[in-house]
């Protein structure tokens, strides 16, 4: 008889573009990344509005939200997502990642969304998430 292993529940993470945002292959990557690596994933793709997204919030869960922003002009967006969920008892312990292009040209423009963690790239994000595992 064969032995039933258990298979290890990870984490559960949204994966999105910020509203307005219509860049979606490196939130479509991240998503696909955690997905292989076990995560309960829920990808919304791009554009997605901001009701909608805290709505799923609610309803799924997840302990991380990695948020994509590839226009400058999207940073705002984001920054209101993020302080709508810091406000918010059910979702302000949401840990919240943010990436992509928007954040490239200047140092550490990302602080100023709220965010907890800032990934450049896939390499960084998988890294960060593997500590968070351990």
């Amino acid at each position: 008889m064969q032995e039933v292993v258990p298979q290890r529940i990870m984490a559960k993470a949204v994966v999105t573009a910020a509203p307005n945002e219509f860049h979606e292959i490196g939130a479509w990557m991240i998503s696909d990344i955690l997905e292989h690596a076990g995560w309960d994933v829920r990808y919304l793709g791009a554009n997605t509005p901001a009701d909608d997204l805290l709505d799923l919030l609610r309803s799924f869960h997840p302990k991380v939200l990695a948020l994509s922003v590839t226009m400058p002009f999207n940073i705002l967006k984001a920054k209101e997502i993020i302080n709508t969920l810091r406000r918010d008892m059910e979702l302000q312990k949401i840990m919240v990642i943010i990436g992509g292009r928007a954040f490239n040209e200047v140092l550490d423009i990302w602080r100023t969304t709220g965010a907890d963690y800032f990934a450049a790239n896939v390499m960084e994000l998988k890294a960060l998430l593997s500590r968070m595992e351990n």
